[in-house]
């Protein structure tokens, strides 16, 4: 096994938690390693330290010249295996098509009849983290190709941050950031990210600015619940707000922030202009990242930056299986209760008392 075309050209978030499995398919057979992704996540794509090569899909909506353009671009390249990732009836046709050898796919839905090889997993059950279950498919096709998979190997490759960005790189955003929004370049930043994901609803901005409130003002001392054995208090340093926005979310930015200045908080708009990759170096300059399940917080867990994430309670949308990719010290789950009437109702979180648990959490990290 010599190349190996990885398919995941779905959801920018469910790629991100791809990459643990890229670099121990990578660390174990050392193999050309290939994605077909999206347009939009090749950016992504590219900063990945294990993936040598990008290919784009137009998507199902492209016209057939696009299509058949890309099963040419894949049958050139000759793959000895492909991983599909994200499993449907397209990427399982245009695989088959290729005529690559070894197909490997988790076993669900009627395409897995044009796989040769397929795990079964049950995903919806959420056992285990999605990023876990990516990994469980690249060690059966390592496997199946007859490597060795040592435990010890597993766990030393598996570990964050799987993206990183140069000191310098970072310093440079900062300065450019700080100067562009009027603040002090040393100050801490609280990254709120308000805009909608795959594997949780929208908050309402009143939700953000109940647990932002509880958040900023509660003196965590009094949380018996979480101890701080005598931790400091990190946000008693000098940090700003910053509310991000990708395309079509001014709007909501600039609602949070104004019902923000109502509460006597201060924030700013940062309007993603640059792209993933400047983005990505944005988030990477944070002390915590707060967001619903979407592609940004992915980014943030691989980054390994501080974390709060907004799930419901849905079996196949749990908090479980789409946990960024942090250190688990370094995640805080707010999750609708499991015995909520509905699974998706995020009205029935008590948004102060989340704010006031996850100040007292962020202030026992270690720098």
């Amino acid at each position: 096994m010599k190349r190996v075309l990885v398919v995941r050209n779905d959801k920018l978030g469910d790629f991100i938690l791809v990459w643990p499995a890229l670099a121990l398919l990578k660390h174990i057979s050392n193999v050309h390693i290939s994605v077909l992704v999206p347009a939009y996540t090749a950016p992504m794509a590219h900063l990945c330290p294990s993936i040598d090569a990008v290919i784009i899909d137009p998507g199902p909506e492209a016209d057939r010249g696009a299509q058949r353009a890309l099963l040419e671009q894949i049958k050139a390249q000759q793959f000895d295996c492909a991983i599909a990732v994200f499993s449907n009836g397209r990427n399982a046709r245009l695989l088959w098509q290729a005529k690559i050898p070894h197909r490997f796919a988790p076993a669900t839905k009627w395409a897995q009849v044009l796989y040769n090889h397929r795990l079964r997993q049950r995903r919806s059950q959420s056992a285990k983290p999605e990023w876990l279950y990516n990994v469980d498919l690249i060690q059966f096709a390592l496997k199946q190709q007859g490597f060795d998979v040592p435990a010890c190997q597993v766990e030393a490759t598996l570990h964050p941050p799987y993206l990183r960005f140069e000191p310098q790189v970072l310093s440079a955003m900062r300065h450019q950031v700080a100067t562009q929004l009027g603040l002090h370049v040393d100050h801490q930043w609280l990254i709120v990210h308000p805009g909608t994901g795959g594997s949780a609803g929208i908050l309402a901005t009143a939700q953000y600015v109940q647990f932002l409130s509880a958040f900023v003002h509660h003196l965590v001392q009094s949380t018996p619940s979480l101890p701080l054995n005598n931790a400091v208090d990190r946000m008693s340093e000098p940090f700003d707000i910053l509310v991000t926005a990708g395309p079509n979310e001014t709007e909501l930015a600039i609602s949070l922030v104004q019902a923000l200045a109502s509460c006597h908080i201060k924030a700013s708009v940062l309007t993603s202009q640059q792209g993933l990759v400047a983005f990505s170096q944005v988030i990477a300059n944070s002390a915590l990242f707060l967001a619903a399940g979407t592609g940004p917080l992915h980014i943030a867990g691989a980054l390994d930056v501080p974390t709060v994430g907004v799930f419901p309670a849905r079996r196949s949308n749990t908090a479980l299986r789409w946990q960024p990719l942090n250190q688990p010290s370094r995640h805080w789950a707010i999750s609708v209760p499991s015995d909520a009437h509905d699974p998706e109702d995020l009205t029935v979180i008590d948004w102060s008392e989340a704010g006031v648990q996850a100040r007292a959490w962020f202030n026992q990290l270690k720098s």
